[in-house]
């Protein structure tokens, strides 16, 4: 398994899969993507295990680096895979904390509970600490890093950055 920086022969299968696993509230466009990407500022990788299995978008800064976004076809899931990908994260980034958000699963009446304890217990095998908790995009979100120096006003410098200061003010609450 492999992450290397997405080729134009891929971008269909990752912008469609992109699409399909993340709610339209939570996603940036796909060309602002792009756009932080060749500005230094981003990196959309494609998940390579003898042929696209996923995409994996991360967010660039000096101190940190934020796992924006990370999805694996359904049809590979739960083989492995997940753990490889964060193994190669770690290995890409060496020297740099990561840290990633994901949905809480102690939010009150959470239509997918059940997925989301799933989600955080994966992580948390995987040797990720929980940080911090926070609401972004009106849904309750706990903040995971490879670290736990990581800080809450690491990670929403890193957002404001990436997305600029304003959108993140309106975005973003920590709780």
């Amino acid at each position: 398994m492999e992450l290397h920086r997405m080729t134009h022969e891929e971008r269909p299968a990752g912008r469609a899969l992109y699409r399909r696993s993340f709610p339209a509230r939570e996603r940036q466009s796909w060309s602002h993507l792009e756009r932080l990407q060749k500005e230094g500022r981003a990196e959309i990788l494609t998940v390579d295990d003898g042929g696209f299995r996923g995409v994996l978008i991360m967010f660039l800064s000096r101190d940190l680096i934020l796992g924006g976004f990370l999805s694996i076809l359904p049809q590979k899931r739960n083989g492995g895979l997940g753990a490889a990908v964060i193994q190669a994260i770690r290995e890409r980034y060496a020297g740099k904390p990561v840290c990633l958000e994901i949905e809480d699963p102690e939010e009150p009446g959470a239509p997918n509970a059940e997925l989301r304890r799933r989600r955080r217990n994966f992580y948390l095998r995987n040797g990720i600490v929980p940080i911090d908790k926070m609401r972004v995009y009106d849904t309750d979100m706990e903040l995971l890093a490879t670290d736990e120096t990581v800080t809450f006003e690491a990670y929403r410098a890193v957002l404001c950055s990436v997305l600029g200061t304003p959108y993140v003010d309106s975005h973003l609450e920590r709780r």
